[in-house]
């Protein structure tokens, strides 16, 4: 069964249910786009994990090998019997480190260069993970690739290419950017609003694609159980304006989501 909305379902953006809700819009979004662009290129489901930063990666400061892993004739090492007593370490959980950053790219299947990214923004971009989501924004500006934000989450920081007073206000928001260009193109989307088909850039000889974010996500509504994940009894958080609330109630109730 699909949303009861007609677009984004707001009651989705909770924490609970946002880290699902993004995985299962990644796996999507792959599928749909893979039939538009074979044999040419290829859609993948990617990870990150975001521990700090380096021209040529992420590396540790530090690194601890397996000694019976070292080439022959180098230098043994020595080995510090655990006969003494540790200080143990107070532990706090940091759950945003613990969950990979998942995102869409599209590659040449000979290359495997990216030519097209798409970032579904989560909690983390838009809050304790800003500064570390623009680094990696601004990467993608100045390379060869076409960047595609979706951004479904009211909360937090104004995150997406497109500074926040050049866009009209909004609930969500798309923002495209084509590889060499210096124009953004920006769909702003109101609660009411159903989702779009974005296009999407390859190369610039290719003709571009098209993502069918509706159709995406309610196979994402659908598969992952969500009407009976949500208690629409509820208000959604981040919480609506008077107007929305007075709308989403009445639709609630239409439904039969609300007595």
């Amino acid at each position: 069964m699909r949303s009861p909305f007609p677009g984004m379902d707001p009651y989705l953006e909770a924490g609970h249910l946002w880290h699902t809700v993004h995985t299962h819009l990644v796996v999507e979004i792959c599928k749909d786009l893979q039939p538009q662009i074979v044999p040419r290129y290829v859609a993948s489901s990617e990870e990150r994990v975001l521990l700090g930063f380096h021209e040529g990666g992420v590396e540790p400061d530090v690194g601890v090998r397996d000694p019976s892993r070292q080439p022959a004739g180098n230098t043994a090492v020595a080995v510090r019997p655990s006969t003494e007593q540790v200080t143990p370490p107070e532990i706090i959980s940091i759950p945003e480190l613990s969950s990979p950053e998942r995102f869409v790219t599209i590659r040449d299947a000979i290359s495997h260069e990216i030519v097209t990214a798409i970032e579904i923004l989560s909690p983390w971009n838009k809050s304790g993970g800003y500064e570390d989501y623009r680094w990696k924004q601004r990467e993608y500006l100045h390379s060869r690739t076409n960047l595609i934000e979706i951004d479904l989450l009211r909360g937090g920081r104004h995150t997406v290419a497109v500074p926040a007073d050049r866009c009209r206000p909004s609930a969500y928001r798309v923002t495209l950017h084509r590889a060499g260009s210096q124009d953004f193109g920006l769909i702003s989307l109101d609660l009411r609003d159903p989702l779009p088909n974005i296009p999407v850039p390859l190369r610039r000889d290719d003709p571009e694609v098209v993502l069918q974010l509706a159709a995406v996500f309610d196979r994402v509504f659908e598969g992952g159980g969500y009407l009976y994940k949500v208690d629409y009894s509820e208000d959604p958080e981040p919480r609506l304006s008077p107007a929305e609330a007075a709308w989403a109630d009445a639709l609630l109730r239409e439904h039969g989501l609300r007595g």
